[in-house]
């Protein structure tokens, strides 16, 4: 499958390096592809690397409403094919090929109803990015306050330092605070310190811990050490939001993939096939994309996602990789056998959601709804 057509070739008009190993790539704005990012999303970028066709997701470090040109921010990741590649051998003036925005982390709609009063953000190393493209745009809108609680090894690993600081001095809405694991007088965030730093805004600010939105970006231990330590703190659930591009594979397999008793009902399969169940190798594909329905007949044993894409039609995607949600779907009528679970967790499973790069109709007919 070639997927070239559905690709964008941006190019770079400047490199800014952040750190040492972490540089910002400043694109020349094109309406074609940056016209309707939000922020907190991220772009892929596909490139040939020594021959090899690979690709990789990169989040807006930028914001529309503040910065005049688009721009993602890429730390260097030992032995990483793309990071590196792009870090020594591309440089301004050079173009590269990217999928369109994707993403669904920031959830702008409720900062713009004003269900959310404040944030308070955690992130870890280059987790500071997507936290970063958020911070922009809230920082805007004086009724907002917005706390970080920022991870680096040393002073010198602190990405966006400069913008900050700049932010503590000018604006009595944002306060950052720095925990350095390396430093001989720093020291790591830890469960007391969340709970402490947390508890502290809430005070400061005279907030009810629902009028918050929390936003982590890091590794998924960390994340979920620092989900579990604000609930115990009795902040709800549903307002926290994480941005990860590792599947997280926490499903129980076993139990997930029990034969249901009502053989109609849509059902999304992870990794294996019940023993007793019989898969279908023609199938009928019906998908609603933006509202319209689109039907391919016989739609063979590519995946989902190629299977559209080979049609001519132009779902949504972005990674490939099972690592992002950008072509997340709803499952209605017919089984669908996902590879990998990648990100989802047991509960949007076994709701019948997947992601159309990973996974592949089972059933003579399937039908399912790309999500907003």
């Amino acid at each position: 499958m070639s997927i070239e057509k559905f690709l964008k070739e941006v190019k770079v008009q400047k490199k800014v390096w952040e750190t040492s190993d972490t540089c910002t790539f400043v694109f020349e704005s094109q309406d074609s592809v940056f016209s309707e990012y939000t922020p907190g999303q991220f772009i892929t970028i596909f490139s040939e690397v020594n021959g090899e066709s690979i690709s990789r997701s990169y989040s807006f470090s930028s914001s529309p409403d503040v910065d005049t040109l688009p721009q993602v921010t890429i730390k260097r990741v030992d032995n990483g094919k793309m990071s590196n590649f792009l870090l020594d051998k591309i440089d301004e003036g050079d173009t590269l090929k990217v999928a369109p925005p994707a993403g669904h982390f920031f959830k702008l709609d409720r900062l713009q109803s004003k269900k959310c009063k404040s944030l308070f953000l955690v992130g870890a190393g280059s987790g500071i990015t997507p936290l970063t493209s958020v911070i922009k745009h809230a920082i805007k809108d004086s009724s907002i306050s917005v706390c970080l609680l920022d991870c680096n090894r040393t002073q010198q690993d602190i990405i966006f330092n400069r913008l900050f600081s700049e932010y503590q001095t000018s604006s009595e809405q944002f306060e950052a605070h720095h925990f350095l694991s390396r430093e001989p007088d720093g020291k790591r965030l830890g469960v007391e310190e969340i709970k402490k730093h947390y508890i502290d805004h809430l005070k400061s600010k005279n907030l009810n811990s629902e009028d918050v939105d929390v936003y982590l970006c890091g590794p998924d231990d960390f994340m979920n050490m620092v989900t579990e330590t604000l609930q115990s703190c009795g902040h709800p659930g549903e307002n926290i939001f994480q941005e990860s591009f590792t599947a997280t594979n926490d499903a129980n397999l076993e139990n997930l993939n029990q034969t249901i008793e009502d053989e109609n009902l849509p059902q999304v399969f992870v990794e294996y096939l019940p023993d007793d169940f019989e898969s279908v190798e023609n199938k009928d594909i019906t998908a609603v994309i933006e509202g319209d329905t689109v039907t391919i007949e016989n739609g063979g044993e590519d995946n989902l996602l190629e299977a559209l894409l080979n049609a001519g039609e132009a779902p949504p995607f972005s990674c490939m990789a099972g690592s992002c949600s950008a072509c997340l779907c709803q499952l209605n009528e017919g089984k669908v056998l996902q590879r990998d679970i990648g990100i989802l967790s047991e509960a949007e499973v076994a709701s019948g959601k997947f992601l159309s790069c990973q996974s592949v109709g089972v059933s003579s007919k399937v039908k399912f709804e790309y999500l907003d």
